[in-house]
């Protein structure tokens, strides 16, 4: 940018008016030839800098219908991570499709953002104490509002998090103690078992209800056929994949389910403290399509959650 400047050329030019989006204002921005928006972001600081805006407050973005170098610089009124309690959109609600996404919370620039459920495996993963489970809950109690939806529940550290939807699961376990544990690697096991039933049974379907071969909200409302959706929580999964009794035939267990159920309505969700190769198998991190990362200690341990590269793209 400077470099153009100094040619007497615009250093960037802004390609529609400066408008009010949100809790702050938007520009769209051309920037130099052979410069790109990654160029921008790697110097989000000096940007919040020169804009003298705390650094919460300043979100350079990709336009996906444009070019690399057309730059969406979003600068908020305030840092949203400042504003306290966000409340949830599904916090009155009397039901929820699980079909259809569940919300799940707001971005830096307040917009809501959610996440789709069916024909998904999720993986949240961060340090100890930053949220894990907070987020997991969203997404279970998400699952819970539909009552075609059977939850299987496991919090295997055993504080007692998830009590609150004991009540709505058909299979629930809290606690780190070794019949706890097994409780968990048991539900794998009888889940790769409902996957290999469903399967067979989604042979049997007729085209015409199923041409997809894929679980739909009109199969799962077909109560005779059995395959409603099922939804499975291991939370602090690490305490199961890594114990030395029962976690190599779960994480194997998991894996199978993660590759094959996903068109048949089963889905997991896995919140890890640990996701190094022995608490969290590679076949399974490499094959989860939803991927949260919290706060973690480093470069390595976030391409461990979200996948290679993904901490530097």
């Amino acid at each position: 940018i400077a470099s153009a400047v100094a040619k007497g050329q615009d250093g960037i030019r802004f390609v529609a008016p400066i408008t009010r989006e949100g809790p702050g204002w938007r520009a769209d921005i051309d920037l130099p030839l052979g410069v790109t928006v990654a160029d921008v972001a790697d110097r989000r600081a000096r940007l919040a800098s020169g804009l003298r805006r705390p650094l919460g407050c300043v979100w350079p973005d990709a336009d996906p219908n444009e070019h690399e170098g057309r730059l969406i610089l979003w600068v908020g009124d305030r840092d949203l991570s400042k504003t306290g309690i966000v409340k949830w959109a599904l916090a009155n609600a009397r039901r929820h499709d699980i079909f259809k996404r569940i919300p799940f919370g707001i971005d830096p620039r307040g917009r809501a953002q959610s996440v789709p459920m069916i024909q998904h495996n999720i993986l949240v993963g961060s340090l100890p104490g930053q949220g894990k489970t907070a987020s997991v809950r969203v997404l279970a109690c998400g699952a819970a509002l539909d009552p075609s939806v059977e939850l299987w529940l496991h919090e295997n550290k055993g504080t007692g998090d998830l009590d609150s939807l004991e009540c709505v699961s058909h299979r629930f376990v809290s606690g780190i103690d070794d019949d706890s544990i097994k409780y968990a690697a048991d539900s794998l096991k009888l889940l790769r078992a409902e996957v290999m039933r469903r399967a067979a049974a989604m042979k049997k379907l007729p085209r015409d209800l199923c041409p997809d071969k894929r679980v739909t909200r009109a199969i799962a409302d077909k109560r005779s056929l059995k395959l409603w959706p099922l939804v499975g929580v291991f939370d602090e999964c690490q305490n199961l994949f890594a114990h030395p009794k029962y976690g190599k035939q779960a994480g194997e267990d998991a894996e199978f389910i993660i590759k094959l159920g996903r068109a048949l309505g089963v889905v997991l969700i896995l919140a890890t403290q640990r996701p190094d190769k022995d608490s969290l198998p590679t076949g399974i991190s490499g094959n989860v399509s939803i991927r949260f990362a919290l706060r973690v200690a480093g470069q390595v341990e976030n391409d461990m959650i979200l996948g290679t590269s993904a901490y530097k793209n």
